[in-house]
Order: C-alpha cells, then sequence, then structure tokens
C-alpha cells in the first residue's frame, strides 16, 4: 500500500490564498456582520420599549352601571309611602287648625248669648234653643237652665254647635254662667231705697 501524501501548505502560501480570496466574499462577510449586529440593536429595542410599555399603567374600561327595574320600583314604593305620610300629616295638621278655629268662634258666639240673658234680663227656668248666624257661620245655640241653691240664681249652661250644609254638627263649646232672677233684682232694690228713705 503507498501511503498519502502529506499535504503541506506554508504560510506563506496561506497568506497569499487569504490575500488573494474573492473581494466579494469579504463583502458578504461585512453585510453579514451589519446585518445581523442591526437585528441585535433593533431586538434590544424592541425589547426596551416593550419594557417601558409594561411599566406603564394599564387603563381599566369600566362600565357604567345603571338602576335595575326592582331597585327603580323600590324607591318608588318607598317615595310613595313617605308622601302618603306626609299627606296625612299634612291634612290632620289643617283639620285640628279648623277645629281649633271653629271652637273659638263658637266659644265668642255663647259668650254672646250669655251677654244676651243679661242685657235683656231674661229669666230663663227651662230649655231655649235657637239658630243664630254670627262670625260668618250658622249656629245651633242650647241653653239649659238649672236650680241653684239660691232661688233667685239659675245656673245656665250654654252650648253651640256649628250647621253645616243644613245638618247640626256636634257640639263644640259649652259656657256655664250664672244668671239671677231680675225680678228679685229689682224688688230687693227698690226695698233698699226704701229703707235709704226712711233713714
Amino acid at each position: 500500500m503507498t501511503r498519502p501524501q502529506s499535504i503541506t501548505v506554508s504560510t506563506k502560501h496561506l497568506a497569499s490564498m487569504i490575500a488573494g480570496s474573492d473581494v466579494k466574499a469579504s463583502v458578504s462577510l461585512e453585510d453579514t456582520l451589519s446585518s445581523f449586529a442591526n437585528r441585535q440593536y433593533f431586538r434590544a429595542q424592541i425589547t426596551h420599549n416593550r419594557q417601558a410599555l409594561g411599566a406603564l399603567p394599564v387603563p381599566v374600561l369600566t362600565q357604567q352601571r345603571g338602576f335595575t327595574l326592582i331597585e327603580v320600583m323600590v324607591a318608588l314604593a318607598i317615595l310613595a309611602v313617605v308622601a302618603v305620610a306626609a299627606s296625612q300629616a299634612s291634612a290632620g295638621y289643617l283639620r285640628s287648625v279648623e277645629t281649633l278655629k271653629t271652637r273659638t268662634l263658637a266659644h265668642f258666639v255663647a259668650q254672646n248669648a250669655a251677654a244676651d240673658l243679661q242685657v235683656n234680663k231674661v229669666w230663663l227656668t227651662g230649655d231655649q234653643s235657637k239658630r243664630v248666624s254670627e262670625q260668618g257661620r250658622d249656629w245651633q245655640v242650647l241653653m239649659s237652665a238649672s236650680k241653684t241653691m239660691t232661688p233667685v240664681v239659675n245656673k245656665i249652661t250654654i252650648s253651640v254647635a256649628p250647621i253645616e250644609n243644613g245638618v247640626v254638627k256636634n257640639n263644640v263649646t259649652d259656657l256655664t254662667v250664672m244668671i239671677s232672677d231680675p225680678k228679685a233684682t229689682e224688688a230687693s232694690g227698690s226695698m233698699d231705697m226704701s229703707l235709704a228713705g226712711t233713714q
């Protein structure tokens, strides 16, 4: 067998081979390295941009929620209850004011009836009822007489009730006065005058 011939390449020959290599190969190598460097740069830039965007707060879109039908119905029910309570309270207040006004006017009517008895010197021994128009209203006046321990003095109870649409309502005030017999008063007065004359 023959031994393979050893291939010996001198340094000068290798240098001449490298120096005499094709220019296109060196240009292609430079382009490759430049393209690789550009790709690495852009890749690093993209990574940096992604990290910067990740550090920023991401806006969260919140959906605005309205009222449901049940919530609206509950709110309307509560409002209706409050409105009814307020209207009832207002109506009650108006009724109380009207009642106080009616009682005050009825008391004036009763005082006028007592004054008429005293001015006209009426000696009332039983019950007497009459209708009067005073204070812009119609009233039913009932006067009841009752005896006292003194025969010449009677107790008169005057009850006044308003009349609305021709209907007599309940009594709203009562007034009690003492009336003396005008005849007995005149007799005692004349007796006093005669006694004074004899002296």
